[in-house]
């Protein structure tokens, strides 16, 4: 019966120790290797590629400043990968980081850069394209979205949202998770009679963080002066009311753009938005006085602002809403 039991003790220790191990690897950040249009993709060594970025950045466990990594290849006319650009989302703030790393032919990192800025070849090798843009349905009044579906506060805000506007009668759209995508943003955005753009999820003053890459402020300087008429768009991300993003959407013609001036943190910040949507659609607020009313009754929640030339009434002018 002892040597039973100590069998059974031994066992219980190496299954213990074994899930430890689990659990620890378990928590390691996810890297995500981002879709590429280039041709050599098919043949990427993708553990060679995660790899790198765990042995240079902190992605090892769950004490990691860091929710996940996406990773976007860029290859070379040799059709080599010639530079990683990584986006390391925060885990406390809807923000993220840029890093770039040079490749040598191994591969292995060459170079490292922090605090990168996007260039032009960033933007290329994509699947999603803005060129092809085409709106999925005329009739939308408002669309709301998320990639983050492991923010429960995140999902839980976009579909109260959703309900609220499908109650109030507004033909929405709602995208989750991998519906968030690059393709999908530049869909939406083309539809003439949108008004309001609302979506959840971390951003820098470079742009969004999408499913499958970003929604950068390149694409939005590319459009023309008129192409966001009479649309209002929320980011509820980080820095997103600062240059380059900022002037590029004002740029575009939007009526109003909203979202963080400063970091946003996850959680509390959904309060500030859904406390914004309520107020303007349900009282028909001036959307500025009322994200600074929102933002005021919700510590830590972070910094708001809004900006654009445009009704400062979602739905009009304020005596237009009094008729």
């Amino acid at each position: 019966m002892k040597k039973k039991l100590k069998l059974i003790n031994q066992f219980s220790s190496a299954l213990f120790i074994l899930l430890i191990f689990y659990s620890s690897a378990f928590c390691q950040p996810p890297i995500v290797i981002l879709p590429s249009s280039h041709l050599a993709a098919k043949n990427l060594d993708v553990k060679a590629i995660r790899q790198i970025i765990r042995d240079n950045f902190d992605l090892n466990d769950d004490s990691s400043p860091y929710s996940k990594a996406k990773i976007k290849i860029v290859y070379n006319k040799y059709a080599s990968p010639d530079h990683l650009v990584i986006y390391l989302l925060d885990k406390k703030y809807y923000t993220f980081e840029i890093a770039r790393i040079d490749l040598a032919d191994e591969p292995f990192a060459k170079n490292v850069i922090q605090d990168y800025k996007l260039q032009d070849e960033d933007m290329e090798q994509k699947v999603a394209n803005p060129m092809y843009a085409s709106c999925p349905d005329e009739s939308a009044d408002m669309v709301f979205a998320t990639c983050e579906t492991g923010i429960p506060t995140a999902v839980q805000t976009i579909q109260n949202m959703s309900d609220i506007a499908s109650e109030q009668g507004y033909n929405v759209e709602t995208l989750m998770g991998a519906d968030e995508n690059e393709q999908a943003v530049y869909d939406w955005l083309s539809c003439d009679n949108l008004k309001l753009f609302i979506r959840i999820g971390h951003g820098s003053s470079q742009g969004i963080l999408v499913d499958d890459g970003i929604v950068s402020y390149k694409y939005f300087e590319n459009l023309s002066s008129s192409a966001l008429n009479n649309k209002v768009l929320f980011f509820n991300s980080c820095q997103v009311l600062n240059s380059p993003l900022e002037p590029a959407i004002i740029g575009a013609g939007a009526q109003k753009f909203a979202g963080g001036k400063t970091n946003l943190t996850v959680g509390v910040a959904a309060q500030v938005l859904q406390c914004w949507f309520e107020d303007v659609t349900y009282n028909d607020a001036s959307m500025t006085d009322s994200i600074s009313r929102c933002n005021s009754q919700t510590p830590n929640a972070g910094t708001y602002a809004i900006s654009g030339n445009g009704s400062d009434y979602l739905f009009g002018d304020e005596t237009e809403n009094a008729l």
